[in-house]
């Protein structure tokens, strides 16, 4: 069950709860994604198991942010032996 505080109020708004829905996913477009991941484009179409675009009209897609963050951390876990890097 996950919960949450909202800032106005003491009220808790829980998601398991009938008529409260999570929030939406947030979907990036290419100009984001290079910039959360650091990538460029070439890179981004290149890499195998980047995150694939979602098709949103004939000339534009876009990623899931949350895959975006996921393939980040993987990446993360990956080069430093499974561990965070100390901040």
């Amino acid at each position: 069950m996950t919960t949450q505080t909202s800032p106005s109020t003491s009220k808790t708004l829980d998601s398991s709860v009938p008529g409260i829905q999570a929030p939406p996913e947030e979907w990036l477009r290419l100009p984001a994604v290079c910039k959360l991941t650091t990538l460029g484009k070439s890179s981004i179409y290149s890499i195998p198991d980047f995150p694939k675009p979602r098709v949103l009209s004939r000339r534009a897609v876009a990623w899931k942010r949350s895959e975006l963050l996921a393939w980040l951390d993987s990446r993360a876990h990956s080069s430093n032996g499974g561990h965070h890097a100390k901040v």
